[in-house]
């Protein structure tokens, strides 16, 4: 079973939630780590006293259980600091003060401007992983 984790920035951590059913666990952290930790203790719990009887968990395994995470746009810049959100929001074509806006809090994308600034790390993702380096001498 794989669940996503949502990551958001909160006031100097992270904050971390996932919905399954009706569940909804959510939890704080410094590190996504950190906070895979406490959501699946809070997953096993769950099955442990309810879930068993919940029918969106069918087929629940505590040693199989997976996450896979996804970052509103502030937590990504945070995670991604080395990311400049200039070169970003020009590949995107949206304006880069608004997007460090984005990336401040002080404002929150649409749906189809998450999917614009999504793309460009998608593929800037693409061009990193092919990327080889020579450490020649």
């Amino acid at each position: 079973m794989t669940l996503e984790i949502i990551i958001e920035k909160g006031d100097g951590e992270l904050w971390g939630r996932f919905q399954k059913g009706n569940y909804l666990a959510t939890t704080a952290g410094q590190t996504e780590n950190e906070i895979e930790s406490n959501l699946r203790e809070l997953a096993v719990d769950y099955w442990n006293h309810e879930g068993k009887t919940d029918r969106s968990w069918k087929g629940f395994q505590e040693g199989k259980l997976k996450f896979r995470f996804a970052y509103d746009v502030q937590a990504f810049f945070e995670k991604h600091n080395y990311l400049t959100v200039s070169y970003i929001a020009e590949m995107a074509g949206l304006n880069a003060s608004l997007v460090r806006q984005y990336k401040s809090g002080i404002k929150h994308p649409s749906l189809e401007q998450v999917k614009k600034i999504e793309a460009v790390i998608r593929e800037l993702g693409k061009e990193l992983a092919a990327v080889s380096l020579y450490g020649g001498s």
